[in-house]
C-alpha cells in the first residue's frame, strides 16, 4: 500500500504555521521563519539585560560602628545653649536692675537679680563640674574599644539625663526631683565606669 502523504498547503499549512511546512504542530524552525523581527528584538533585549546587570555594581552594607563620642557632642551643644540662655536672660535683668557691670566684684554683686536668672547661671556652672568626669570617660572608653551597645546606651542615658536636669533647674527648680535626676545620672556615669575597670580584666576561659 502507498503511504497516504499529508496535504501540502501553499503558504500555511492546516494549523497555521509557515509556507511549506508539512508538520502538524508548530516548530522552532516555522516560529522563526514567521517571526524573524520578533525574535532579533528578544535577543536584542536579553543582551542588553545582561550588559546590565554586568555593568551593575556590588553593594555591600555594613553596619556604623558603635561610638560613644556623639553623645559627647549633644552634651557640648547644650551646654552652648545654656550659655546663650543665661546671657538672653541675664543682661535684661541686669538693666532692670541697674547693676554696673563695670562695679561688679563679685558672685554677691549679682544677689538684686531674680532667682529665675540666677538659677540659669547656676545650671550652666552645674555642667562644668561632674559632665567634665563624662568627657573624661567617654573619651577613654572610645579609646580603650570598649564602646559596646551598653555602654553608649549608658552615655546617651548621662546625657539625657542631664539635659532634663538642667530643665527641671532652669524652670520649677524643684529641687527633691532635681536630686532624683542627678542620682539617676551619676548611676550611670558610675555603671559606665564600672564596666570599663571590669573591661581591663578580661575573663580566661
Amino acid at each position: 500500500m502507498n503511504k497516504r502523504r499529508r496535504p501540502f498547503i501553499s503558504g500555511r499549512n492546516a494549523r497555521g504555521d509557515s509556507k511549506g511546512c508539512r508538520n502538524e504542530g508548530p516548530c522552532a524552525s516555522c516560529a522563526k521563519l514567521t517571526f524573524p523581527k520578533i525574535d532579533r528584538a528578544l535577543q536584542t533585549l536579553i543582551s542588553d539585560l545582561e550588559l546590565q546587570c554586568d555593568s551593575v555594581p556590588d553593594i555591600t552594607v555594613t553596619a556604623m560602628p558603635m561610638s560613644v563620642l556623639p553623645p559627647v557632642l549633644a552634651l557640648i551643644v547644650w551646654t552652648f545653649i545654656l550659655w546663650f540662655w543665661m546671657y538672653a536672660t541675664r543682661i535684661p535683668a541686669m538693666r532692670a536692675a541697674r547693676i554696673d557691670p563695670a562695679k561688679i566684684r563679685s558672685k554677691a554683686d549679682l544677689d538684686p537679680l531674680p532667682a529665675s536668672v540666677k538659677q540659669i547661671a547656676d545650671n550652666y556652672n552645674h555642667l562644668h563640674e561632674q559632665p567634665t568626669l563624662f568627657f573624661a570617660l567617654a573619651i577613654y572608653t572610645h579609646l580603650a574599644g570598649t564602646a559596646d551597645e551598653i555602654n553608649v546606651t549608658l552615655a546617651w542615658t548621662y546625657v539625657g539625663l542631664r539635659i532634663v536636669h538642667s530643665l527641671i533647674q532652669c524652670t520649677a527648680n524643684f529641687v527633691p526631683v532635681r536630686f532624683v535626676v542627678f542620682v539617676l545620672a551619676s548611676l550611670a556615669l558610675l555603671a559606665m565606669t564600672v564596666r570599663n575597670v571590669v573591661a581591663l580584666f578580661p575573663a580566661s576561659y
